[in-house]
């Protein structure tokens, strides 16, 4: 499969040089992202990120010409590569691929393209650590950190990831087996608050169509951006504000080489413990219908 490994990164070349030592084994096409400046205090550290990635041997770096953000950025990027390209493999600066992850991809990618109800490959999921997992399952979740997906299945969402429309227009239609994080997500985006971030998006917009994720038991990556470093990744906070998981990267037993399990479907006891990592602290009675009101006077406005 003609599948490419596409790079996004901003302000961190130290994560990129990591980065470019973690992939160096990878055979096949690489583009680069580097996202532009937002002012003055920046420019050295994109400077120096732009310097790193052209020492990616074979690499396309694309600079952008102004400061995209990370959503602009990644979804143009995609689409790019996509153009010209079967598969990608996207990684961020800070998600360090262990040894084995690119194999698996790519193994993946092969395997699952039949399954038109998958739409993605991902190397995390948030049950690390814990036992009672096969070596293969699907999430209903869609996991940003290493994950790889097919040029048709993007173009199925990229309209709607690119225009910020989510599936639903209430927050409270949104199912919480992806994880009730995405209803907090929906409603500040409706009410103008803050718009869905293109992960929150991407999971809606997978989740109404009943598309699903393959995830492998052992955790495939490492995400270096914990280290204060990183703009959306704090203590506690695994998928973006208001979510209450620590993540977790225990590697586990990686196996040798990857048997696809036949009749692999959703388990729904597995569904339920990572819908669980995405929880939100309850609320009392009372906040849930204030927020309810003015969500329903905002509406109408």
């Amino acid at each position: 499969m003609d599948t490419a490994l596409a790079i996004f990164a901003y302000r961190r070349a130290d994560k990129l040089a990591a980065l470019r030592e973690a992939v160096a084994g990878w055979q096949g096409p690489i583009r680069i992202y580097c996202d532009g400046a937002r002012g003055g205090d920046d420019a050295g550290d994109v400077a120096a990120v732009r310097a790193e990635a052209r020492n990616f041997v074979g690499a396309v770096v694309v600079e952008r010409p102004e400061n995209y953000g990370l959503s602009r950025n990644l979804r143009g990027g995609i689409g790019e590569t996509l153009s010209t390209h079967e598969a990608v493999i996207v990684l961020e600066d800070d998600v360090q691929p262990r040894t084995g992850c690119l194999d698996f991809f790519t193994w993946g990618l092969e395997q699952a393209k039949a399954r038109e109800d998958i739409f993605s490959v991902s190397a995390y999921h948030p049950l690390g650590g814990e036992g009672g997992l096969p070596e293969l399952f699907l999430s209903q979740r869609f996991l940003c950190w290493g994950w790889a997906t097919w040029a048709d299945r993007w173009r199925e969402i990229a309209p709607d990831l690119n225009a910020g429309q989510p599936p639903w227009r209430h927050y409270w239609e949104v199912p919480t087996s992806g994880g009730d994080d995405l209803r907090w997500a929906l409603r500040s985006h409706r009410m103008g608050h803050k718009p869905a971030t293109w992960a929150h998006l991407t999971s809606m917009l997978c989740l109404a169509r009943g598309w699903k994720h393959l995830c492998p038991r052992p955790i495939l990556i490492e995400n270096t951006g914990f280290d204060g470093s990183g703009e959306h990744c704090g203590p506690g906070d695994i998928a973006g504000p208001g979510s209450v998981a620590t993540p977790r990267f225990d590697a586990g037993d990686i196996p040798e080489k990857w048997v696809w399990p036949e009749g692999l479907a959703l388990d729904t006891a597995i569904g339920e413990r990572i819908a669980e990592k995405f929880a939100l602290p309850p609320e009392p009675p009372i906040k849930r219908l204030r927020r309810y009101l003015s969500y329903r006077i905002r509406a109408r406005s």
